[in-house]
Parts: structure tokens; C-alpha cells; sequence
């Protein structure tokens, strides 16, 4: 039996974190690159998505079961601003580039409905737990958007070029 939501703790909640990271990825997965190779750069390959997304899991379930194993107010403040927060500004980016586009950007369901929703649960449950404050949170989140504009850059827009082959006749 699934227990009601009122009764999970912080340390428990945490896991869901990275249960969405895999439900969006899985979302993302078949498309994505492609439509980043479209419309935000050519050399956005499908190789480069797997390494990122496989990097970008497993570090979701090291910092959950951090938070799980020894939930303080730095370890939640700094899952807030390197992973939670700047999930939520990966779905502005998706809606946003989906209308600027005109094209739906793969993953932008996945992020509009449950990263915004967790970063609200989790944060909720983090303030009743004692392990976050407002200000804190409001911190985390001003970081989490640098943190997220910095990760977008570096995955759309400093992909290395493939070193040049000669072809031969």
C-alpha cells in the first residue's frame, strides 16, 4: 500500500527528484537532440545527450540519497540550488523555446508538470521539516537559475566541434 502523501517525510521525498529526472529524460529521449540540432545548434549530437542526461541521473541520485541519508540545511540548500531549482528553470526553457520556436521542444510536458509541482512539495516539506527557510530558498532559487543558464550554455552552445577528417578520393 502506498502511504498518503501528508505522511512522507523530507527524507523520503527526496527520491522523487530523481524518479522525475528520469520521467522528463524518458520524454526527452527519442527527440531532443534533434530538435536542438534544428533550431539551437547543428552540432548537437544524440552521443552528446546520453553523456549529459546519463551524468545528469546519476548525480540526481547521489545528491537524493545525500539529502535522504543526512538531511541538513546545507545539504538541502545546495540540492535546491544545483538540482531542484534549476530543473524549474528547465521548464521555462522548454515553453519558452517551444514558443519561440513554434516547435514543441521534447520534454517540455515532463517539465512544466512536474518540476515546478516538486520544487513546491519538496520545499514544503523541507520548511516543515525545519531544513529550509524562505530567504535560503529564495537564494537557492536566484543561484539554481545561474546554475541552469550556465548548464543550457554549455550543453546547446559550447558542443565541440568533431575533429576534421580529410576525405579521401
Amino acid at each position: 500500500m502506498i502511504p498518503p502523501l501528508s505522511s512522507v517525510t523530507a527524507r523520503e521525498a527526496v527520491w522523487l527528484f530523481p524518479v522525475a529526472i528520469a520521467i522528463h529524460f524518458s520524454e526527452e529521449a527519442p527527440r531532443f537532440a534533434r530538435w536542438a540540432r534544428i533550431h539551437i545548434s547543428p552540432l548537437y549530437t544524440d552521443a552528446h545527450w546520453r553523456k549529459i542526461h546519463g551524468i545528469a541521473l546519476v548525480s540526481a541520485l547521489i545528491f537524493a540519497a545525500l539529502v535522504s541519508l543526512w538531511p541538513h540545511p546545507v545539504s538541502v540548500f545546495l540540492f535546491l540550488a544545483l538540482y531542484l531549482s534549476p530543473m524549474v528553470f528547465n521548464a521555462v526553457f522548454h515553453i519558452t523555446a517551444s514558443v519561440f520556436y513554434r516547435s514543441y521542444s521534447p520534454g517540455a510536458v515532463s517539465a512544466a508538470l512536474l518540476f515546478p509541482t516538486l520544487f513546491l512539495y519538496l520545499g514544503g516539506l523541507f520548511s516543515q521539516a525545519g531544513l529550509l527557510r524562505t530567504e535560503v530558498a529564495m537564494l537557492a532559487t536566484a543561484i539554481g537559475a545561474v546554475v541552469h543558464m550556465f548548464d543550457l550554455a554549455s550543453t546547446t552552445f559550447s558542443v565541440r566541434k568533431q575533429p576534421f577528417r580529410k576525405v579521401m578520393p
